[in-house]
């Protein structure tokens, strides 16, 4: 049984819909071909691998697209890197279509998410949902996969750890850290990029109902 499920936001509950298709666009003018599948996996890998501060800035970002480009095995050029900054530094986050099955859901929800210390006023302004706890890195002092922020979200919530749901993007970052407190965890994998990952995978967040279905 679950008592209580708890987010990641960024690439969980928010997306930024652009950013492929931008990131597509500048490779495409360079004249590389490839296709948003190969930059959607290459993106993924990376921010698996590179830690991402709360306050990112530029020079974080160019040494992150280096990588990137790396990653997609292409040549790590500088300009490009800088041209990839400079067509994404600015884009919109936006619910994905699917949050909507969190009103469905029949027990208390909550947030766990590294992000700066605008967290509350995005879920407000994006995710106007009844998050009874929100857990937010740069207000905590600790940043996932860091597993204090797990603990922290335990004792806040009240409930023993195994009757606890974590949904997060990442193997390294969520799945991976509420394991090893004792939360139960599922990957949202929207794209089919971790096929391997097992049972506890999902992609889409309508899929689960089947981890509450004897709650009520």
């Amino acid at each position: 049984m679950i008592d209580c499920v708890f987010f990641d936001v960024a690439d969980t509950l928010l997306e930024k819909p652009e950013l492929m298709p931008s990131l597509l666009g500048v490779l495409t003018a360079r004249g590389i071909a490839c296709d948003e599948s190969a930059i959607r996996r290459a993106h993924k890998a990376a921010r698996e691998l590179i830690h991402f501060p709360d306050h990112t800035n530029r020079d974080f970002y160019l040494n992150f697209n280096v990588r990137l480009l790396e990653t997609l095995g292409v040549y790590p050029d500088p300009a490009i890197a800088e041209e990839m900054y400079e067509r994404c530094r600015h884009l919109d986050w936006r619910p994905f279509a699917d949050v909507e099955a969190l009103e469905s859901i029949p027990v208390p929800i909550g947030i766990i998410s590294n992000w700066d210390h605008s967290l509350f006023d995005k879920l407000a302004d994006l995710l106007p949902f009844d998050f009874k706890w929100t857990i937010g890195s740069a207000d905590f002092g600790a940043a996932k996969p860091d597993p204090a922020l797990f603990r922290h979200a335990i004792e806040q919530c009240g409930h023993d750890a195994e009757r606890i749901l974590f949904v997060g993007d990442s193997i390294r970052l969520d799945v991976a850290p509420a394991r090893e407190v004792g939360m139960q965890s599922v990957l949202i994998d929207r794209h089919g990029l971790f096929p391997y990952f097992g049972e506890h995978r999902i992609t889409s967040l309508h899929q689960m109902d089947r981890y509450w279905s004897d709650a009520s």
